[in-house]
């Protein structure tokens, strides 16, 4: 680590002293376009509009913070939002974005309780990355959307705590432009980025190169028996747009993606506890595991893009479609480990299990818009929709191994199960906002959904041959699901000044039903959707004439609420059942100012927010074989506090060339992890992890380069994330590393 920081320090000297002789005339670093700009433009209600008029809680990353912040991995980004946490346990593939409490119940191929959204459609789906971003996902994004709240009316499914959109830079049409970033950090990792702009035919026709990846060799887990590292992975993506300006009032963009990663297993990441609590039989640090073997994950993903959007003069019109294909697997889990029977000799068989799963997924989906023109300054503005989406999973899930050990592990024994799932759905949403005054406007949105899912499931139980026992066939199990829901919501806008407003919004979601895999009991098999109304009140504006505020409340009721659940106090199978509702309610704050410090000018960005919700009466789940009433108990997955702060200042070094530090300090603090945490029971209960930290960035740029050094989690303070089934998971230790990046171009 600490040789790592003297060549970052030692590259920044070097680079530092070569600028003004590398460097060609540039813009002050502290008066660069981005920097300080505080109007952000969104995509909140299906059309451009800037963050500060949209009559909802929104947070934007811009291309600025992007490219200064550090930002590593998925939480990094979800986190300068508030009230916006990652469900995280083991690899990143397994994440789950939860906004406003929402989304406590989640399972291995359930559907999440956010919106995923690339380019404005939805692109959500699968067990292996399908509720969460990838990295090429976030890859020369020109900004990062958290949409917070319920977003059915215009966002439609799974937008139940709200939404997030990421919206992928397009082809500059004037412009040559030519990147390329090399970065290195003490995880034994090197990164390697890429962009070429070009401009084919010029006005006409452009075209956008972009390509990452990275090789990591090291890391932090240990395996003790072989002193060979754990967590080895590797990362390449790549993204090619066309954009062309078919006419002055027509243009389209292609865009296609491919990417492959390689990562830990599920398995690999977990620290295993004993029954008692306790670590040390099995591994003995949050970071050594003691297995007899590494499982690992690999996803090889392609998706594509096509955007229309044109004038006919009554109206504009969009048409964006999205496709993805997805052929994951995990192979060489270690099941008898994560189970906590690593080489128990029971009936003269020793435990040995293995898991090994492969799902191929497949999503396509077409929306288009009508909307009142882009330059209308009517007294009404207007929106029209459609859009139809279908999916397909095929998984297939194969255990091998021994065992003469009864439940749990017994349920885990060598087995073949696959199960099958197919979804259809199309709906029509629209919005109306009508001028009622010169500073009061009302708007009125809803969609009709139609949502059907078909599922089939069957499994073949091999019992070892040592026991003597034939194999059973149990299913196939079929079922299916058919919803029409209508989600409606609507605001009220008042100006109190030119860049001071105050609203309020109702709102309303659902996050779809599903099937639980690895059981065929018909009472457990589906699971019915989840809706949630919603009332927000809000303020924005300036405080002191210089502060860019927001401050919003809401009150959430939620109905037929997914939860985590066993099946029976004799099968401890995992599933999600229905309660019959909860609320919940919080308030968030943000902030944002320029200052001008010495020779530069200090940039000043946070969020706060806090969150409590219940369990309506009748809410009834099954814990490690023992059933709990939770009506009344706290919701999981709500915090007291989250906080975050940004502080970037820039300044002049000479002539043409300018440094920058960049601070991020992030914390949260209580809740609960599992529905049963308010009852504090004893190797049960589980509660949240409180944790701080701190990440920096410092470099120094021209137009041409830039160079610095980061330490991301620079107090070395690991937060704890979550127990899954006796295995504890944790986030990153501190990391430290170094970046250059080289700009050619007009």
């Amino acid at each position: 680590m600490r040789s790592c920081l003297q060549l970052g320090v030692h590259t920044l000297a070097m680079v530092a002293a070569a600028g003004p002789a590398l460097a060609q005339p540039a813009v002050s670093a502290a008066t660069q376009p981005g920097a300080g700009d505080d109007e952000i433009i969104v995509t909140a209600r299906r059309s451009d509009e800037s963050s500060r008029d949209v009559p909802m809680a929104v947070s934007a990353l811009n291309a600025e913070q992007l490219r200064t912040l550090v930002l590593d991995r998925i939480e990094d980004y979800l986190r300068q939002s508030p009230s916006t946490i990652l469900v995280n346990g083991g690899p990143e593939y397994l994440s789950d974005i939860s906004i406003r409490g929402q989304g406590g119940g989640r399972n291995g191929f359930s559907e999440s309780a956010t919106g995923v959204y690339r380019n404005g459609i939805f692109v959500a789906g699968g067990g292996f990355g399908g509720r969460t971003f990838n990295t090429l996902d976030l890859f020369d994004a020109e900004r990062v959307e958290t949409l917070r709240g319920p977003q059915g009316a215009l966002f439609g499914r799974n937008a139940v705590g709200g939404a997030v959109n990421v919206v992928t830079r397009r082809p500059d049409l004037s412009s040559v432009e030519a990147t390329v970033s090399l970065g290195y950090d003490d995880r034994e990792r090197t990164t390697l980025r890429g962009v070429v702009n070009a401009p084919i035919i010029a006005e006409r026709l452009g075209a956008r190169l972009a390509v990452t990846g990275y090789n990591q060799t090291g890391g932090f887990y240990e395996d003790v028996n072989t002193a060979r590292n754990v967590d080895d992975q590797s990362f390449s993506g790549g993204r090619l747009s066309l954009l062309g300006r078919i006419t002055d009032a027509w243009s389209a963009v292609l865009t296609v993606e491919n990417s492959a990663s390689t990562a830990p297993g599920f398995t690999a990441l977990g620290r295993r506890l004993d029954v008692t609590g306790r670590a040390e039989r099995f591994d003995p640090g949050p970071f050594q595991r003691n297995a007899s073997r590494v499982g690992n994950v690999a996803i090889d993903e392609n998706t594509a893009f096509l955007e229309v959007n044109g004038q006919l003069g009554f109206a504009d019109l969009t048409i964006v479609s999205a496709y993805r294909h997805r052929d994951a697997q995990r192979s060489n889990e270690d099941i008898d480990h994560f189970l906590g029977f690593e080489d128990v000799n029971s009936n003269s068989i020793v435990t040995d299990l293995r898991a090994d799963q492969g799902e191929i997924y497949e999503r396509s989906g077409l929306e288009a818009r009508l909307s009142s023109p882009a330059q209308s300054t009517g007294a009404v503005r207007w929106l029209l929709g459609a859009d139809i989406q279908q999916s397909d999973s095929d998984v297939l899930t194969f255990n091998s191994g021994t065992t003469g050990i009864s439940s749990p592990v017994r349920e885990q024994r060598a087995r073949t199960e696959t199960f099958q799932e197919k979804i259809q759905s199309w709906s029509i949403f629209g919005l109306s906002e009508w001028t009622l005054h010169p500073r009061l406007s009302l708007t009125l949105e809803g969609r009709l959904q139609t949502d059907d899912k078909d599922f089939r499931y069957a499994r073949i139980d091999r019992e070892p041959a040592a026991t003597g026992n034939p194999s059973t066939s149990l299913g196939p199990a079929t079922d299916r699901l058919s919803n029409e829901i209508f989600t409606p919501g609507g605001s009220l806008r008042y100006r109190l000044s030119p860049d001071t407003m105050v609203y309020a919004r109702a709102a309303s979601a659902f996050r779809p039903g599903g099937f639980n895999t690895g059981t065929i009991n018909p009472g457990f098999i589906s699971y019915d959707p989840e809706t949630i109304a919603s009332v927000e009140v809000g303020w924005k504006g300036r405080l002191f004439g210089r502060v860019t505020s927001s401050v919003a409340a809401y009150y959430n009721q939620s109905k037929d609420v997914q939860v985590v659940t066993a099946i029976s106090s004799t099968d401890t199978t995992v599933a999600l059942i229905n309660v019959p509702g909860a609320t919940s309610w919080g308030i968030e704050a943000e902030g944002s100012t320029v200052l001008r410090v010495g020779p530069g000018r200090l940039m000043l960005q946070g969020g706060l927010s806090t969150a409590d919700g219940k369990y309506n009466n009748g809410s009834l789940i099954i814990s490690q074989g023992l059933s709990y009433d939770v009506s009344g108990q706290r919701i999981n997955r709500a915090r007291d506090l989250t906080a975050v702060v940004n502080a970037r200042y820039r300044w002049d070094v000479s002539a043409g060339l300018g440094a920058y530090v960049a601070a991020t300090g992030q914390m949260e603090s209580g809740g609960y992890e599992n529905a049963i945490g308010a009852l504090k029971i004893p190797g049960q209960s589980r509660s949240m992890d409180d944790f701080s930290k701190i990440d920096l960035r410092m470099g120094v740029e021209s137009r041409r380069w830039s160079a610095s050094i980061f330490a991301r989690n620079l107090g070395d303070d690991p937060e704890f994330l979550q127990n899954v089934l006796g295995n504890e998971y944790f986030g990153l230790p501190r990391v430290v590393g170094a970046e250059f990046k080289l700009e050619l171009g007009d």
